[in-house]
């Protein structure tokens, strides 16, 4: 049987993870700290082994597809290990192997999402993207997500 369990840094508001950041628009990276989130009912929270880089995370970093808020962690393609998940998670349990691709978030409700087509979710607050999407204050410290260039 499964068993889900919150890691300890549930009690924390974030999570320190180290990670490589783009710290302007030259694309330049700088070993940075960012804040993640602690683990929320439905989060599943992954060591990452490994980050895959592609043209998306260049132009991205060097905001050639619009303004971004530096400094900013990029990389999807995302594998690593299940280290902690929240209470409302029985798909997966801690020592998992899990992947992450270029969307997060979605509503998991609407036609699309039961489909099976997360990418296209016509929800609320629709899909958002690995890293770079704005959002609000509870879902990422300093409102914007970010990307898997990181420890964590």
């Amino acid at each position: 049987s499964t068993t889900n369990t919150i890691t300890s840094n549930t009690t924390t508001t974030t999570i320190p993870t180290k990670c490589l950041a783009c710290k302007d628009a030259t694309g330049a990276m700088m070993r940075h700290t960012i804040q993640r989130r602690a683990i929320g009912p439905s989060d599943v929270h992954i060591s990452i082994s490994y980050s895959g880089i592609c043209h998306s995370d260049i132009h991205t970093g060097k905001s050639e597809w619009g303004p971004v808020a530096y400094p900013l962690c990029v990389g999807h393609e995302i594998l690593g290990t299940v280290v902690g998940v929240g209470p409302e998670v029985s798909k997966f349990k801690i020592g998992d192997r899990a992947g992450v691709g270029c969307f997060t978030d979605s509503c998991r409700t609407c036609e699309e999402c039961v489909s099976g087509e997360e990418n296209y979710c016509s929800g609320v607050g629709g899909n958002h993207g690995t890293y770079g999407s704005k959002r609000s204050e509870t879902l990422h410290p300093g409102g914007v997500s970010q990307g898997g260039y990181s420890s964590d």
